[in-house]
């Protein structure tokens, strides 16, 4: 029964942490259609002024646009069928400015604190990290403590974050420590050791804005040491 209410649990995180791409593909599409008309209005008033190399410019965007708007067409239909899509190619300069497109995540190279909550190795868990610029990455060092029916973990790790697409993923090496033998954690086969063990670990998620608790990154993810994870990010 609780692998079945944990595995729910990271479904519903998955669902809340891609519903919102659903939307932004939609008003991207509305934002390219009314674009579209934008060019439709330009191309008239540059064939009644007779410049033949303004109009040639204004069909090319108009032509991009229109790909774009039938790309866009094509990953909103799958994602209603609950699929996933590729980030679509940014467009290459023109003359004329390019709609306005959905805001991507800001992966802005700054320090700061952030606190985690949410699942791992079969039990729930609480931590903070720190954020630091490296080079050109984005590290973040933290620990998390989770309790369960018999057992405890802790978990330090660093990893790095990174944008992709809308999306916002991240990657980290950690050591983690059972305080005694489980079984049946999702996304593990077999026991899991009491002791400490290395792990690898990968999560992607999107920044959602939740009416009681702000601006809050939402992922779910695989580690080696914890098997399957889901969890939430604030950060100050």
């Amino acid at each position: 029964m609780r692998k079945i209410l944990v595995f729910v649990f990271i479904v519903s995180m998955a669902v809340t942490c891609f519903a919102g791409e659903l939307e932004d593909k939609q008003a991207e599409l509305q934002r390219v259609k009314k674009y579209i008309t934008t060019l439709d209005a330009k191309i008239i008033e540059a064939r009644d002024a007779k410049q033949i190399n303004r109009i040639a410019q204004l069909k090319e965007l108009k032509r991009r646009q229109l790909d774009r708007a039938e790309n866009l067409k094509a990953e909103i239909e799958k994602l209603e069928r609950g699929e996933t899509v590729a980030p679509m190619p940014e467009p290459k300069p023109m003359p004329e400015p390019e709609p306005v497109v959905a805001a991507k995540p800001e992966m802005k190279a700054e320090r700061g604190w952030r606190v985690d909550a949410g699942y791992g190795g079969g039990s729930f868990m609480l931590g903070g990290g720190y954020r630091f610029p490296f080079r050109n990455l984005n590290l973040v060092a933290g620990i998390d403590y989770g309790i369960s029916n018999g057992y405890s973990i802790i978990n330090a790790r660093i990893g790095s974050v990174f944008p992709m697409g809308s999306n916002i993923v991240e990657v980290n090496l950690g050591l983690t420590d059972y305080s005694a033998t489980v079984t049946d954690i999702l996304g593990v086969s077999g026991n899991i050791e009491k002791g400490g063990r290395l792990g690898f670990g990968v999560s992607v998620g999107r920044p959602v804005n939740l009416p009681w608790a702000g601006k809050v990154n939402l992922g779910v993810g695989y580690n080696t040491a914890l098997g399957l994870t889901a969890g939430a990010t604030y950060q100050f």
